[in-house]
């Protein structure tokens, strides 16, 4: 798949080795694509780790998925789908990432609720556009803008040069990053999620969440992650923030063929969600 040429060794010269999926997460995926495993054996797994056995009796329990009293992970994994149980591990663990070498920075943290809203915000317009690959717009929208996390980690100095005029000028950041670096966030993303083994149809939907109209595996999913990020930046999740969807927000719209829909509502929508569910994931 060619969805635009980024050097990988010329990004890992750069901004050095890409961050590996956390151990539990690549243990629950692989026990997931494993015809052989089952509930009790990846219990097992992530009953290692208190916290994140806590969040997803937390999320089975909850409202929003019916109030039903699961007292084990097993139990948990039956409500929740193995898809659902693959994300919110993904996710939940995924946070450390944002914040690395201990707690999150203003910026970090402001990152990764944008992130996190990118992410249910794709599960949201699935949902209403009754896509069937919601958990996989999910996981793009989660890692769309993880380059921008590296690349503020490992060049800090050189990204909030670029941020600043992103704010104080109105340039577009991607230009500035491929100015500045060679190449852009979307690029390093991408990377990242060939390193995960994320499927090249989500690869493809993250490196093109700027444009797209450029997508040929999966032009949806890459449009329904673009119209997230877009709602997203309406609603003021994260750092940034603009009173409309933008041009690429109102191209994604158009690719989903989207009409007539009322974005307050959908903004809406999406603040309500990400207040409801970001427990989960933290």
């Amino acid at each position: 798949m060619e969805v635009g040429s980024p050097n990988i060794q010329d990004i890992l010269s750069k901004v050095g080795d890409l961050p590996a999926m956390p151990q539990i997460a690549a243990k629950v995926s692989e026990m997931i694509s494993d015809p052989n495993s089952s509930p009790r054996s990846m219990q097992t797994v992530i009953q290692a780790d208190p916290a994140l056995s806590a969040k997803i009796l937390k999320m089975a329990n909850s409202a929003f998925y019916g109030g039903r009293k699961s007292a084990t992970i097993v139990e948990a994994i039956m409500v929740l789908g193995y898809e659902t149980l693959k994300t919110l591990v993904i996710a939940s663990s995924t946070e450390a990432i944002f914040a690395k070498g201990g707690r999150a920075s203003l910026k970090e943290t402001l990152l990764w609720e944008h992130s996190l809203g990118c992410a249910l915000g794709a599960r949201l317009i699935s949902d209403k556009l009754k896509f069937p690959g919601k958990e996989k717009a999910f996981l793009c929208g989660l890692l769309h803008d993880i380059g921008k996390t590296i690349l503020s980690q490992r060049m800090p100095q050189a990204y909030d040069q670029i941020i600043q005029r992103v704010y104080e000028e109105g340039v577009e950041g991607v230009a500035l990053e491929r100015q500045a670096f060679g190449f852009d966030h979307t690029e390093i993303g991408m990377a990242v999620a060939a390193k995960w083994n994320f499927p090249s149809e989500l690869q493809e939907a993250i490196r093109l969440h700027h444009a797209p109209e450029n997508a040929t595996e999966n032009p949806t999913l890459a449009a329904i992650v673009a119209f997230s990020n877009a709602l997203c930046i309406r609603a003021g999740i994260g750092p940034e923030s603009r009173d409309d969807l933008g041009p690429i927000g109102e191209k994604a719209m158009g690719i989903l063929q989207i009409q007539d829909a009322n974005l307050e509502l959908w903004v809406l929508e999406l603040q309500e969600i990400l207040t409801e569910q970001k427990i989960f994931f933290k």
